[in-house]
């Protein structure tokens, strides 16, 4: 779904075929997106949060949120750990309301 001016509409609606994969066909939606004029993001469940199909979305001009599962893998300052492993060095601001 595209979004805008509080205008929302399918953008596009594709038959699995299982000749490609998951991945791959959503890959190719966004290749196919226009590139947005101002900044955009691509909102997503957790399915969505992975490496590949964020690069192909960014490549485009789209920015990610979404919901990360426990099981991903992060490289922060290059140091690989999962997430639910990275989620202890976060700390909760008590002034923060989330």
């Amino acid at each position: 779904m595209v979004s805008c001016n509080g205008i929302v509409l399918n953008y596009a609606i594709v038959m699995y075929d299982k000749s490609k994969s998951k991945v791959k066909i959503v890959q190719d939606i966004a290749d196919e997106m226009p590139a947005p004029p101002v900044v955009s993001y691509f909102l997503c469940d957790s399915w969505y949060t992975r490496g590949d199909i964020m690069d192909a979305f960014i490549k485009k001009g789209f920015y990610t949120i979404g919901a990360l599962r426990t099981n991903r893998i992060l490289y922060p300052c290059g140091i690989k750990q999962k997430v639910s492993g990275f989620a202890f060095y976060l700390v909760r601001c008590k002034a923060c309301r989330f």
